[in-house]
């Protein structure tokens, strides 16, 4: 709710802040995308340097198994918030509609969970070195 009067607001007094705010999220979601692309992700890393590297391999391909399946569970909810905006046909600011600048949420998460899905494979098949 603080989201959406914030929006309000900020689009009646200048369109430049809506203009930021739709980059922010843009930058944010690439931002998301390199860090998958190049394992730099935030992770919480408690129990695995206590494990020998073959249960290090396991909990790291079960933790990427689970951040595929947030994902792609993220891709098939903003698609669908992405498709009520299209048939709501409003407007983020001068011709430009909402769901032009939601469309970089489902296409990352739908990127990254691709991408966690390769790592699994690659991990359980060896190919892919657990980090120590």
């Amino acid at each position: 709710a603080e989201d959406g009067i914030r929006d309000t607001r900020t689009c009646l007094v200048g369109s430049e802040m809506c203009i930021r705010d739709r980059m922010v999220l843009w930058l944010g979601m690439a931002g998301a995308m390199a860090a998958t692309r190049q394992k730099k992700h935030i992770s919480v890393d408690l129990v695995t340097r206590f494990l020998s590297p073959g249960g290090r391999r396991v909990a790291e391909g079960l933790t990427t198994c689970f951040a595929g399946s947030v994902c792609f569970a993220a891709f098939y909810y903003c698609l669908q918030f992405v498709q009520s905006e299209y048939e709501a046909g409003g407007l983020a600011f001068g011709p430009v509609p909402y769901w032009g600048c939601a469309s970089i949420l489902p296409l990352s998460f739908l990127i990254m969970a691709l991408r966690y899905v390769i790592q699994f494979v690659l991990i359980l098949t060896g190919r892919l070195r657990a980090t120590p």
